[in-house]
């Protein structure tokens, strides 16, 4: 039960950190924004930069919204995240698109994902740390309990009111 969420998460970390192979397009910054992240009283709130663009792929004009497949969230007060959005993603840059060869409509700007493989990773040595402590401690049981059920059949072999 503990596996069936690592197998689906596994493959796509691996998947969007093949992202680096995937074909790449021309698109263009849209249009940018501010989301607000985090706000509560009595601290600046913060906000996530939002980026769109457009890239053509297999003769289609699409939209991607994604920058990268990163697990951090960018989140700073408002002038500085206007300040991140103007030097890295002005609206009318040209810049390069990967998107999924399987699926178009994926697209990123930055390709790779090495912190979903490493915490994919991390998980999976820790649920099989985890399996294996388990059946270690249920075979030292299981053994345990043979050796007292064989204890108990010998003592009653040996005295026969014991026996049927």
């Amino acid at each position: 039960m503990l596996l069936a969420p690592l197998t689906c998460f596994l493959p796509a970390s691996l998947c969007y950190d093949r992202s680096t192979s995937w074909p790449t397009t021309s698109g263009v910054v849209s249009a940018t924004g501010l989301k607000l992240y985090f706000e509560k009283p009595g601290i600046a709130p913060s906000f996530s930069p939002v980026v769109c663009y457009t890239y053509t792929a297999n003769g289609i004009q699409r939209v991607g919204t994604r920058i990268d497949f990163s697990d951090a969230v960018l989140a700073f007060p408002q002038d500085r995240a206007m300040g991140w959005l103007g030097d890295h993603y002005p609206v009318g840059k040209t810049l390069t698109v990967y998107y999924d060869p399987s699926n178009p409509d994926v697209a990123v700007l930055v390709p790779g994902a090495k912190d979903l493989v490493f915490i994919a990773l991390w998980v999976s040595i820790i649920l099989a740390g985890c399996c294996f402590v388990a059946l270690v401690r249920y075979l030292k049981a299981r053994s345990k309990q043979d050796r007292v059920n064989k204890n108990w059949c010998s003592d009653r072999d040996s005295h026969p009111d014991l026996s049927v």
